[in-house]
């Protein structure tokens, strides 16, 4: 028995045929969309990019213009002053000089020096300014110590050590040293009559 072959009217082919040619058609035509648009997004990157390059380069030629106007302007205010370093005791009498280097020495290390007495010694005018001779009495320990003599050291120009004693305290627990230092002021106050200031 003879098999019988069907075939789609030509009608129903023809059909087929222009929806695939329209499916291709519609894939090529998104295919080519999407290449464009993949090439404009690349290029608004790359546009970015050298935008924000030139926007980085320009932030870094105005922080070196500012620093660099930072340091005129300390180098101006320096020599307007005439290079002088502003004396902290300068406005100062000699009982608020010596209660200030009491809280000065005391907040450096307040566990480490341990401030028991301070007095003003002598004042000595000049023409130009107050020599004011404080003693301190503290206890501390080598390090705090060290590190006092480096901060005083540099205070040079305003603050000079004038005379140092230490003693040993073996067996106490803490601060081991006793320590009476004597420091020379330079500030621009006149002397009071009352020039001596005490706590304990």
């Amino acid at each position: 028995m003879a098999e019988r072959i069907f075939s789609l009217p030509a009608s129903v082919r023809k059909i087929r045929r222009r929806t695939a040619l329209v499916l291709v058609g519609t894939l090529l035509l998104i295919l080519v969309m999407h290449q464009y648009w993949l090439a404009q997004v690349i290029e608004e990157n790359e546009m970015l990019e050298t935008s924000i390059s030139k926007n980085q380069e320009m932030v870094e030629m105005l922080e070196r213009k500012i620093e660099k106007s930072e340091g005129l302007e300390r180098e101006l205010a320096r020599l307007e002053g005439g290079g002088r370093e502003r004396n902290p005791f300068e406005a100062m009498d000699p009982a608020r000089v010596a209660g200030h280097l009491a809280e000065r020495v005391s907040g450096l290390d307040p566990e480490g020096l341990l401030i028991k007495t301070y007095q003003v010694v002598t004042t000595r005018p000049q023409e130009t300014h107050t020599e004011v001779t404080v003693m301190l009495n503290l206890m501390t320990s080598i390090e705090p110590l060290h590190n006092l003599l480096t901060e005083l050291e540099g205070m040079r120009r305003f603050v000079s050590v004038t005379q140092l004693e230490v003693l040993t305290a073996p067996g106490r627990k803490g601060p081991d040293l006793q320590v009476r230092l004597h420091l020379t002021v330079l500030t621009g106050a006149q002397p009071h009559n009352n020039q001596n200031a005490s706590a304990s």
